[in-house]
């Protein structure tokens, strides 16, 4: 099994376990639906306040959205999942600088 097949199945059952409604504020929730997205398969409506929770972490200075602190606050709050290994990363590193 590849490794990216495994993190989809891991992704998969954790969204299966976990409610249908994601929670405000849910780490692992987001990274649930942030894999989704990355694959090109999203979450639908169920995806929606855990994916706002992520994209509403927008840093700024002097006025200014601050680039640089923006994805390293977002990946700190995706870190709060202590279940998700290397993966807040590596969604980070593909969505940490959207800014929605």
């Amino acid at each position: 099994m590849s490794k990216l097949t495994y993190i989809g199945a891991c992704a998969a059952s954790v969204a299966l376990a976990a409610s249908p409604v994601a929670y405000a504020k849910d780490a692992c929730t987001t990274v649930v639906c942030l894999y989704g997205e990355f694959t090109g398969q999203g979450g639908g409506s169920s995806c929606d306040s855990a994916l706002e929770d992520y994209f509403s972490i927008i840093d700024y200075h002097n006025g200014h959205i601050d680039y640089s602190a923006t994805p390293k606050d977002r990946l700190s709050f995706l870190n709060g999942c202590k279940t998700a290994g290397s993966y807040p990363s590596m969604l980070n590193n593909s969505f940490g600088g959207t800014i929605k």
